[in-house]
């Protein structure tokens, strides 16, 4: 705010000087009634131009100092108009201030959403302070869920995309066309606006959302309690609001690799049409998660060689030797598979509502050894290598991952 009159009150320092009346031999007769004869005042009347009471004065000693001087009794001493002026001064300076404030209160309270463009630039500004709760007042539609639409959330989008340099180059009562820019991305777009029932223009869709298609998904959505958006995890709706700008999804399941395919998502005519969007993301079967897999694998498949049928229940060997029926059911001594270098496994396509289960399904095979006593003593084989087809899926949202064996 200006500093009006500056560090110097108005009117100034000072004071009035009192005048000395100096000694002397005699009676002093008193001063006159009337007015001084100068505005300045300070010399008594000569002897001669009036009457002094009780006789005319004795002289002596010439008196020596400065005049003696009677404060008029006519008007008000100086000293109480400058307080006057001081107080005048001050009420204008009460006055500017308050008006100013009451301008900047207003205008930074929403009065700029009084046109569109107003209400656009008020939108982005919040954006780029950070503040979430000002940037959703400006807009017409409340999102239903706010987990993402934070200042802890919003000052991290700011952190990899800062908004600048905005300019309004267009508008009319229900777009306004925009530039700026988030981070090195520059935005050329016409954002819808609409005027609510106040009077105020608003921005039509403040937030847009991500559906990360819990809605379409085939089974289970256990992978997505996982998946978090700057580190916070996904609502149950599987849907996520958030504001404009960069954008950041990861996986807690160390087993999973997510792979987004976007870094952002920029104001646009399109988006705000459609708001909503489909989470772009692939899931695929990390690292770590191929090495707890093939434990997976080998586990189950180590449960099913300790068995002596020639076709353990809810095992891959069953019906698998074509040769069985020359065998004797119940002396069968399997030896389990040493690794799974035949083994694929794949997360299915999150585009047609499959993988949000957390299963990566197994295609490949495995080499048993089987030794079994023939019906026909000359039918009995020892350490025959037997390759036995693995179908089924290994779950990746267990800890550990767990291998379930399906039949075709």
């Amino acid at each position: 705010m200006t500093n009006f009159g500056g560090d110097n009150p108005i009117g100034g320092s000072g004071g009035f000087g009192g005048g000395y009346s100096g000694g002397g031999f005699g009676s002093q007769p008193p001063g006159p009634t009337g007015p001084p004869p100068f505005s300045g005042g300070g010399y008594p009347n000569p002897a001669g131009n009036a009457p002094f009471p009780g006789g005319a004065p004795s002289f002596g000693a010439p008196t020596f100092g400065a005049p003696s001087f009677q404060p008029p009794s006519y008007s008000t001493p100086p000293k109480n108009r400058r307080k006057l002026f001081g107080i005048i001064a001050g009420a204008v300076v009460v006055i500017v201030a308050v008006v100013v404030g009451i301008v900047v209160f207003v205008g930074d309270s929403g009065s700029d959403a009084t046109t569109a463009s107003g209400a656009v630039k008020g939108y982005l500004k919040a954006l780029a302070k950070g503040d979430a709760e000002k940037a959703l007042s400006f807009g017409i539609n409340e999102p239903p869920d706010k987990t993402f639409l934070t200042d802890e959330v919003l000052k991290k989008q700011i952190e990899k995309m800062p908004i600048t340099d905005v300019r309004i180059v267009g508008e009319d009562s229900s777009a306004v066309h925009v530039l700026a820019n988030f981070g090195d991305q520059a935005l050329d777009e016409e954002i819808p606006v609409k005027q609510s029932s106040d009077g105020l223009f608003k921005v039509e869709y403040p937030t847009y959302s991500l559906n990360f298609g819990k809605d379409k998904a085939k089974g289970s959505s256990a992978l997505l309690e996982s998946v978090s958006i700057f580190g916070k995890p996904l609502p149950a709706s599987g849907i996520a609001y958030l504001f404009p700008g960069a954008l950041e999804v990861t996986s807690t399941n160390p087993n999973i690799d997510l792979k987004y395919r976007r870094d952002s998502y920029l104001l646009s005519g399109s988006s705000y049409k459609e708001p909503e969007q489909r989470a772009d993301f692939s899931l695929e079967v990390s690292e770590e998660g191929k090495k707890a897999a093939e434990k997976a694998i080998l586990d189950a498949m180590t449960e099913c060689a300790k068995s002596t049928s020639l076709s353990p229940p809810n095992c891959p060997q069953s019906d698998a030797y074509i040769r069985s029926y020359y065998l004797v059911d119940g002396s069968a001594r399997w030896t389990p598979p040493a690794n799974t270098d035949k083994v694929m496994l794949k997360i299915g396509s999150q585009v047609f509502g499959d993988g949000l289960d957390g299963h990566a399904d197994i295609t490949g095979a495995v080499d048993f050894k089987l030794s079994a006593q023939g019906i026909d003593p000359r039918d009995t084989i020892t350490d025959e290598n037997v390759r036995i087809e693995l179908r089924g899926y290994v779950d990746l949202t267990k800890n550990p991952p767990t291998y379930t064996y399906e039949k075709d």
